[in-house]
């Protein structure tokens, strides 16, 4: 018996292997918010209540995801966003509506920014194809 993949269809941009990302690691607990707290200057970690409105007043894009490409041990990663990520279980097919495959300037511009602003990565995001094992 083998092992099954996921296979999954994302549009946005490759990070290379074992690229640094800035939140993840145990420093922030592998959590994206509690990075971004910190980089916007927030010292209350466990006052939920000034963190809540903290948050209201520094949003961050909760529309990116990180998709891994390989496997759950390997730090390989795709930037992209929720609407344009698309996932097949092993053994379970998935429809794809072919007209969502055009992301607009808008979505494209989220990921080219956030890439830029806070990764140093200048690219233009891709479709890609990949499957995930883990």
């Amino acid at each position: 018996m083998g092992t099954t993949t996921n296979g999954q269809l994302c549009f946005g941009i490759m990070l290379e292997w074992n690229f640094e990302i800035p939140w993840m690691n145990d420093e922030y607990g592998w959590d994206f918010e509690n990075w971004w707290l910190e980089l916007k200057g927030f010292k209350e970690k466990y006052n939920y209540k000034l963190k809540k409105e903290f948050l209201k007043q520094n949003p961050y894009n909760k529309n990116i995801e990180l998709v891994n490409y390989c496997h759950h041990e390997a730090l390989m990663y795709i930037i992209t966003l929720e609407k344009l990520n698309y996932l097949c279980w092993g053994g379970e097919p998935t429809i794809i509506d072919p007209l969502k495959l055009n992301p607009t300037q808008q979505q494209k511009d989220e990921i080219i920014v956030f890439c830029k602003k806070f990764l140093n990565i200048n690219d233009r995001p891709k479709w890609y194809l990949s499957s995930y094992w883990g």
